[in-house]
């Protein structure tokens, strides 16, 4: 669906790469990998796609699967959008934008707090399509402030 949506959008020389755990129906110039964003061989695939080209948008309606636990639920949430974050800021234009889904639970706002370090602007969105119970919400984070050495040497001090 995103992807479809993304393409009719798009400049012709764009390029999608889609990723998605289920088979996808081909879509006209949109390049599809099948696997878990979670697993390491499967991120190689896809920056062996992307060829050391840096993106200007990363869409992510990930979700991962849902225990009816509520502090379980948050903290796998909050590893998805870790890992979307982590992915965008190594591979993503200085003024490149994310649009991922997120759900309000009691990791959120530390995800916004962390969104925040790494983009200049970032916003929360609750699209009409969703229901009006649903914790469901979307992150829009856009222009990176810090130069890729920057990032990449901050990203390292997260790991030690």
């Amino acid at each position: 669906m995103y992807e479809q949506l993304s393409k009719s959008n798009m400049v012709s020389n764009s390029r999608i790469i889609a990723l998605d755990l289920l088979p996808m129906d081909p879509i006209p110039g949109v390049e599809f990998i099948q696997g878990d964003f979670r697993d390491q061989d499967i991120i190689d695939k896809l920056e062996k796609t992307l060829s050391n080209q840096l993106v200007d948008i990363v869409i992510s309606d990930m979700a991962p699967n849902l225990s009816g636990i509520r502090e379980v639920d948050s903290v796998r949430i909050c590893h998805v959008c870790e890992l979307v974050l982590d992915f965008a800021v190594k591979h993503l234009k200085r003024s490149g934008v994310i649009i991922i889904k997120s759900f309000h639970g009691s990791g959120f706002s530390q995800i916004v707090y962390l969104y925040k370090k790494f983009f200049k602007r970032v916003l929360e969105c609750k699209p009409k399509s969703s229901r009006y119970k649903s914790s469901e919400t979307f992150l829009i984070a856009r222009n990176l402030k810090l130069d890729l050495f920057l990032r990449f040497y901050e990203l390292c001090l997260n790991y030690i």
